[in-house]
């Protein structure tokens, strides 16, 4: 501090200072334990990230202080006690700030920690409930048609059974499209290893499978009309299958950008990027040649 420190104007600057981290120490004290819900821990990050802004706001109040303080020291012009005062000052107020520092921190590493994994419990069951929600399909698509009505009604209401957990399953999926991406210099290019992982896991596999899938339905040369009736209905389960994943593909998508936005690491940004190109690609394409299929079945 170049300009001249007298000591009133030090004590001064000292209890604005010492007023503002007691009112801090008491806002982390009062901030409630780590919840085990996702949705209350994403509140109490984004909460905590507010403090921590607030924290590092202050931090250059607080070494003015100890500078002013340790400039008034080397001055030579105080007593003894106003020394010792000083010094004790100074000792108490570097101690309060970094335990608060410390604490703020700690308290950072736990909300990431449980909030990450929370998001992890919560991918693992979309994915256990897609795999689930698929199988059920694979099932109507292997039944055949009928024989009489009452069969069909049966089939219809599974449709509509199978059409009201979508939409019930929606719920998870709108929690997924505010999930919280955390990135930094030293967990970015983990956290894209992850996300490709997940990518890998739920759509590389599933893609080509469904390719083939749509490849082997007839679109023509019926022996009948039930079987043409067949095999519309086996284009229209691949569409419901492909609305499914809709909705998964669009978060990830949202992720990945979110960590395109932070990656220090070009490289790997553009493979991602990359990649993701690829399976919008796969994906419009599949989607055109189910709309290709059906249009020819209906001829």
């Amino acid at each position: 501090m170049e300009a001249e420190v007298d000591l009133d104007s030090y004590q001064t600057a000292l209890e604005v200072v010492l007023t503002w981290l007691l009112s801090a120490e008491d806002s982390l004290q009062a901030q409630h334990k780590v919840s085990d819900d996702v949705e209350e821990v994403k509140e109490q990050f984004h909460a905590h990230e507010g403090f921590m802004m607030e924290l590092t706001a202050h931090q250059g109040n607080v070494g003015n202080i100890l500078q002013a303080g340790n400039q008034l020291l080397a001055e030579g012009k105080l007593t003894e006690d106003e020394e010792s005062e000083i010094r004790e000052q100074m000792n108490l107020l570097n101690s309060r700030w970094e335990n608060l520092r410390v604490a703020s921190m700690e308290r950072q590493s736990k909300l990431h920690e449980v909030l990450m994994d929370l998001q992890q419990q919560q991918l693992k069951q979309l994915a256990d409930w897609l795999t689930n929600t698929e199988d059920r399909i694979h099932q109507m698509e292997a039944q055949p048609l009928g024989p009489d009505l009452e069969a069909l009604k049966q089939q219809v209401e599974e449709h509509k059974v199978l059409q009201e957990d979508l939409e019930q399953e929606q719920v998870r999926v709108n929690s997924l499209t505010h999930m919280v991406v955390v990135i930094d210099e030293s967990n970015g290019d983990n956290a894209t290893a992850a996300l490709e992982e997940e990518l890998q896991s739920l759509f590389d596999a599933w893609l080509m499978e469904k390719e083939e899938s749509v490849e082997k339905i007839q679109t023509t040369g019926f022996r009948d009309q039930n079987e043409m009736v067949a095999n519309l209905r086996k284009l229209a389960l691949l569409k419901g299958e492909l609305e499914l994943k809709r909705q998964i593909m669009d978060k990830l998508s949202a992720l990945s950008q979110d960590l395109l936005a932070t990656l220090k690491n070009k490289i790997v940004a553009q493979k991602l990027q990359a990649r993701l190109e690829e399976l919008t690609q796969r994906w419009d394409d599949l989607v055109q040649k189910l709309e290709n299929n059906s249009k020819q079945v209906c001829r």
